[in-house]
């Protein structure tokens, strides 16, 4: 795939088939100018976009008859197979077919936060995963020490789910957050987690890839899921157990809604609609990211998303969460990213997706930045090179793949912004608008359209076909909008 990255945003203005919309673009000459040279930056990643879930909270989901039809709205075309991560907050707490009896008292969860997988479980994950055609990440008990139970159930999902979609093993979730005693994890008695480092969970990583690699030897495991990205734990497992880490992985959230309000993590509005905040947090990455490459192994955050905590409602569920999404995406990819899951909650305001009562899935502000950035993909994408100078917090990211040239035009001012690109090409673009009523709605539109329940576009497109004036494709951009144009389609 060939993504092209413009490092300045793109943003088409709120776009209307009106002729008189149309004559105020051509009078209103643009007041920033970018190129894109087609400098390839870096080639999209194969299986670069995914999902991840909670394991006890997969169900709410995989039962879903709609669920699979969200998720091929959002793979690209070209990037595949999609990726579904299952792990989250009681991955160790989880015991495959009730096996806890041998496990000793210091490392079993609270009967009260224990989560039993079975074949049920395996195969609604089967399900879904033959109806999208996805690859599967899943997350093992680390907390409980058992390996023979994760060699049990890792053997089993190969059995059930579709042969060779079971692309990864990773061991424990946040182990980095052990000493905190959360998620099944009981601190108040067990010494071994008030004295848990990156070195014990570098033995306890190696404990499980030996029997694992023994019995699965083509195994790909992964670790080691932090909370956040840390390059000393990660630097300390890839050194220590070199050549047992197929897959290094960590979780990323923009912001904590378990802090004290008013702190420089807890969520709010405009800070979602910051670029700098988004470019600084993501160049906070570089460490681990470049930990993992130097060791020869891919990156994955296998859990993203805007808030920890559960996130805040009225702020986590805004269109605000819409734009930091498609630039994030971006932001990740240009930095070096291999892949992504958006993690899902099955009723919490921090989530792409959710489950409502009675009316099935809901599609949440932020599906629709997810949304936009799948739509800029194509078989071959890569990242490019955009040159040129943009207002603070205007952005505009370049994809090209053999599709032709993709832009995505993001402006998080509260003023409209006029910008021309200049691209290797004189074809049409089609052009829509990611808008919504106000920057704090919990509403948005892609196109003119919306996502229904059962997980298609609803109501009447828009969009804006453009050709170059003078050379240049000359886009309006609304405030606290984005505007994505995609080869014209053909007639």
């Amino acid at each position: 795939m060939r993504l092209a990255t413009i490092g300045a945003t793109l943003l088409l203005a709120c776009l209307t088939a009106t002729s008189a919309g149309a004559r105020e673009r051509r009078l209103a000459a643009p007041t920033s100018h970018v190129s894109v040279s087609g400098a390839v930056l870096l080639p999209v990643p194969q299986s670069f976009m995914g999902l991840s879930m909670n394991v006890e909270e997969m169900e709410d989901f995989t039962y879903q008859p709609a669920f699979t039809q969200f998720i091929k709205l959002i793979e690209p075309n070209g990037d595949g197979p999609f990726m579904l991560r299952l792990g989250g907050t009681f991955a160790d707490s989880a015991y495959w077919n009730g096996e806890t009896s041998q496990i000793l008292p210091q490392y079993l969860a609270p009967v009260g936060e224990q989560v039993n997988l079975g074949y049920p479980w395996l195969r609604s994950l089967a399900s879904t995963a033959a109806a999208t055609g996805s690859d599967v990440i899943i997350n093992v008990n680390a907390a409980d020490h058992d390996p023979q139970m994760a060699l049990n159930f890792i053997e089993a999902a190969e059995r059930v789910l579709p042969p060779g979609t079971l692309s990864a093993v990773a061991i424990g979730n946040e182990p980095n957050l052990y000493p905190l005693g959360l998620d099944g994890i009981t601190a108040t008695n067990a010494t071994w987690v008030k004295r848990f480092s990156p070195s014990r969970y570098d033995t306890l990583f190696a404990l499980y890839a030996n029997l694992l690699h023994r019995h699965l030897p083509s195994l790909t495991l992964a670790g080691p899921e932090l909370s956040n990205p840390t390059a000393p734990w990660l630097s300390s497992l890839l050194s220590q157990d070199a050549g047992q880490v197929g897959l290094a992985t960590e979780h990323y959230y923009a912001y904590n809604a378990c802090v004290q309000a008013g702190s420089a993590d807890y969520p709010g509005l405009r800070k979602y609609f910051q670029a700098t905040n988004i470019a600084r947090a993501t160049a906070a990455l570089a460490p681990a990211i470049q930990a993992a490459h130097s060791a020869g192994v891919p990156y994955r955050l296998t859990e993203l998303g805007s808030s920890t905590c559960e996130g805040l409602p009225a702020v986590t569920d805004t269109f605000a969460t819409t734009l930091w999404g498609l630039d994030q995406i971006y932001e990740l990819l240009a930095a070096g990213v291999n892949g992504i899951n958006f993690h899902l909650r099955a009723a919490e305001p921090n989530s792409a997706i959710e489950t409502a009562a009675g009316s099935g899935l809901v599609a949440e502000p932020l599906l629709y930045g997810i949304a936009a950035f799948s739509s800029t993909l194509g078989p071959d994408a890569t990242l490019e090179q955009v040159s040129g100078v943009l207002p603070a917090n205007v952005k505009v990211w370049a994809v090209h793949s053999t599709s032709g040239y993709s832009l995505a035009l993001i402006n998080d001012t509260t003023e409209r912004e006029r910008v021309d690109v200049t691209l290797p090409t004189d074809t049409p673009l089609d052009v829509r608008a990611l808008i919504a009523p106000t920057p704090w709605s919990q509403s948005a539109s892609f196109g003119g359209q919306t996502i229904s329940s059962s997980g298609t576009w609803q109501g009447t497109a828009r969009v804006q076909t453009v050709t170059p004036v003078t050379g240049s494709y000359w886009f309006t951009i609304p405030p606290d909008s984005a505007l994505v144009a995609t080869p014209a389609s053909q007639p």
